[in-house]
């Protein structure tokens, strides 16, 4: 569940909510000791850094239980960690976790709001983050699966714009813009990042990830759908989306 942290003081939170008293700090400094040992990049803002060994842990979290309830307690305590307002960088990282819970209007806010005030290398540094929370798939407002409970995924209708005209953007703000947010939130939510590994290739977003490719370690690159195993890194959604709003918002 560490790998939801981003850096030794909120792992050290998950630690002293979610993890056994003899754990605590000195089991999150061996911990990180223990991922520099064994070969794996450090890289700001995430307490786990290699993406590809991230996101196996992040899956592996996210099917613990079949209500997901360690899944959302973990970052509902991230989100209470990075609320107080002292963090730096504290909203999107609240925002990131809200995001991960399925809960895209505050994050739809704050990057509407922030646009026109804030410098667009910033902007869009903000909206990669956010949009790169690990949101598998759609769960209702108690956290269950839609599939298994009769749910409408309608994510996919979201992110092409087609329930745009049902929407109330609130008044004064440029309906445009939020609307342009909510669907490239929601797009990028909605397309896992694909990940290649030396034996085989994988969605993060499927249960079999985890299974297949818990053995690739270090060695595992991210794919571009060029040749399998070229380790050119992939653009993801997130990404793609910082290009088209720079691109419709000018």
């Amino acid at each position: 569940m560490l790998a939801a942290a981003h850096d030794r003081d909120s792992a050290c939170v998950l630690a002293e909510v979610q993890l056994s008293d003899d754990f605590g700090a000195s089991g999150v400094l061996a911990l990180e000791e223990r991922l520099a040992e064994e070969g794996w990049p450090s890289a700001a803002g995430q307490f786990v850094g290699d993406p590809f060994l991230r996101a196996l842990l992040l899956l592996r979290l996210h099917h613990d239980d079949p209500d997901h309830a360690r899944w959302q307690s973990v970052h509902r305590a991230l989100i209470d960690h990075y609320g107080d307002g002292d963090q730096p960088d504290g909203a999107r990282y609240r925002l990131h976790h809200e995001l991960a819970l399925g809960k895209a209007d505050f994050a739809v806010a704050h990057l509407r709001d922030t646009f026109p005030r804030t410098d667009t290398a910033s902007w869009l540094s903000s909206l990669v983050f956010i949009a790169s929370a690990p949101y598998y798939h759609a769960h209702d407002p108690d956290g269950r699966d839609f599939g298994g409970h009769g749910g409408h995924d309608d994510r996919a209708a979201v992110a092409l714009g087609r329930t745009d005209a049902a929407q109330q953007p609130p008044d004064s703000v440029d309906a445009v813009l939020h609307l342009r947010v909510r669907r490239l939130l929601t797009r990028s939510g909605s397309s896992p990042i694909r990940w290649c590994c030396p034996t085989r290739r994988c969605p993060t977003g499927s249960v079999s990830s985890w299974s297949s490719c818990r053995t690739c370690g270090p060695r595992a690159t991210r794919c571009c759908g060029g040749p399998r195993g070229s380790g050119r890194p992939t653009r993801s959604p997130a990404t793609r989306c910082a290009s088209l709003v720079t691109t419709t918002t000018t």
